[in-house]
């Protein structure tokens, strides 16, 4: 039979276990563990919290991280979260985020049709240059006059997908290297 697969509802995650510490489980604890595993730098908690869609201020990522840290899955603090050697053998298998254009491919399908997503290709177009927020909702067809702009770009500066200020935005040079 197939194995038991959880989708992480604003990701559009996938997870499906296969290997690993069953301890793990199929659910939150797990795509915290992949978000770290595919972040090797280390994340802080707020940006693991949205990589692995657990809210940081419910008690679901305190526990999961809390069991994370006690089976020495992983290793720092708030502002440095990493993904320990027993933490990838406990993982099992896992996905690589994609590397240059495949990578701001992925986030671009990831965002969906909506305003971060267009803002994210719009910058991406522009890219070495940057552009004010004015030019930049002008040309993603988002107001900046809204509410919904701002927590776009939240939203993108937290998954470190753009960079600067409303007087200077860039997409990340990752995608370009």
């Amino acid at each position: 039979p197939p194995l038991p697969m959880k989708v992480a509802p604003r990701l559009g995650i996938t997870v499906t276990p296969q290997n690993g510490s069953s301890e793990i489980g199929k659910s939150g604890l797990r795509r915290m563990l992949i978000a770290l595993a595919q972040n090797p730098q280390g994340l802080t908690d707020s940006k693991l919290g949205l990589r692995a869609d657990v809210s940081v201020k419910g008690g679901s990522f305190d526990t999961y991280l809390s069991k994370a840290r006690r089976s020495g899955w992983v290793d720092g603090d708030r502002q440095s979260l990493k993904i320990t050697r027993a933490g990838l053998e406990a993982l099992g298998h896992w996905e690589p985020l994609p590397k240059g254009k495949d990578l701001l491919n992925h986030w671009i399908r990831k965002m969906g049709t909506g305003g971060a997503s267009r803002m994210l290709l719009a910058l991406s177009n522009l890219y070495p240059l940057s552009c004010t927020a004015q030019h930049l909702g002008i040309t993603a067809g988002v107001s900046v006059d809204g509410g919904s702009f701002d927590t776009y770009l939240s939203r993108l500066r937290g998954f470190d997908l753009i960079t600067g200020d409303r007087t200077a935005l860039r997409a990340s040079e990752e995608f370009f290297t």
